[in-house]
């Protein structure tokens, strides 16, 4: 009877153990490490028919150009093109499909380094005409197999719809310039304009510099001009 009992308990063990792994290669694995690379993220994926849907998100746009959607509450897989969507949104933020450009003026033209189409952190509220984008990628090391995160800022003016310019760009001072003469602009008649932008020029962090001056033109320039 006592072997019998061994013998039922070591196969319980088996069972129970090949239960485990069965189950754990069945269900999918969260990750986020780039915004260009998510698996199985839970995410509100925004298309550009101004549609949305709430679905369970893997894509890697280096490897491929479809986005896998499982669908709650059967969690029904769809697949789409990276094309159809302008952003998704996960817990820790927004993230816009941008076509990220280099942009440097070179004797006075523009002399352009485009990257592409990327998803990029919005650091600005989704409603502002001028954002503030945050793009992660990760690098490998040299000689070394640890993969290091860089991140780079870039800046949509108003008007732009998908271009978004590279902070450290020459090209985007001249493309600011009519945000800053509009608040200039603004500031004769309205003396708490002036003192933001008096405490504007003595911000040494350029992210910092360019986030402070979209929330000053979407406050002073955009709502003024929005009719009541």
């Amino acid at each position: 009877m006592e072997r019998v009992s061994k013998v039922l308990l070591r196969t319980s063990v088996v069972f129970l153990s090949l239960s485990i792994v069965f189950i754990s290669c069945s269900v999918p694995v969260s990750s986020f490490q780039t915004p260009n690379d998510v698996a199985d993220m839970r995410a509100t994926v925004y298309m550009n028919d101004n549609s949305s849907v709430l679905a369970y998100m893997s894509l890697n746009t280096k490897e491929t150009d479809d986005i896998q959607l499982r669908i709650p509450p059967n969690r029904r897989t769809e697949t789409i093109h990276v094309d159809s969507i302008k952003g998704y949104e996960l817990e820790t933020g927004y993230y816009a499909r941008k076509y990220l450009n280099q942009g440097d003026q070179l004797f006075g033209f523009v002399h352009a380094q485009p990257r592409g189409y990327s998803f990029v952190k919005q650091l600005t509220p989704q409603d502002y005409e001028m954002n503030v984008f945050e793009h992660i990628i990760k690098v490998k090391e040299q000689k070394s197999p640890l993969m290091t995160t860089q991140k780079k800022y870039y800046i949509e003016v108003p008007g732009a719809k998908d271009t978004i310019w590279s902070l450290q760009s020459n090209y985007i001072k001249k493309q600011l310039q009519p945000v800053e003469l509009a608040l200039k602009e603004q500031a004769q008649s309205d003396e708490a304009l002036r003192t933001s932008l008096q405490k504007l020029q003595r911000i040494p962090d350029r992210v910092n510099y360019m986030m402070q001056l979209a929330k000053l033109y979407q406050v002073y320039i955009v709502h003024k001009q929005r009719p009541a």
